[in-house]
């Protein structure tokens, strides 16, 4: 299974937003999710770490203003075949 995920820039940047997402997935985590769910967050909390702890977020939203959010936009949180994790806009 591909590790990805997809957050939505309603009313925050796509640094509020994972560190959102990131807190509410453990939530789900720790109130007792069954053990077929619990791998999955697992996968995704990982992945979020991991993104939340390597980006560079103001160089991330200069580079493309759509990670500044307020938009509505679908981005795309994912790791690569290299093991790196990266953001893209999803719903081009």
């Amino acid at each position: 299974m591909a590790d990805e995920l997809f957050l939505r820039l309603s009313h925050n940047c796509v640094e509020t937003e994972s560190k959102r997402e990131l807190s509410r997935l453990m939530d789900r985590y720790f109130s007792g999710a069954e053990e077929r769910d619990r791998e999955a967050l697992e996968r995704k909390l990982g992945l979020l770490t991991d993104f939340i702890k390597g980006s560079d977020f103001g160089a991330l939203r200069s580079e493309n203003p759509v990670m500044e959010g307020g938009n509505g936009r679908l981005i795309r949180i994912y790791r690569g075949d290299d093991g790196i994790v990266r953001a893209e806009v999803a719903d081009n």
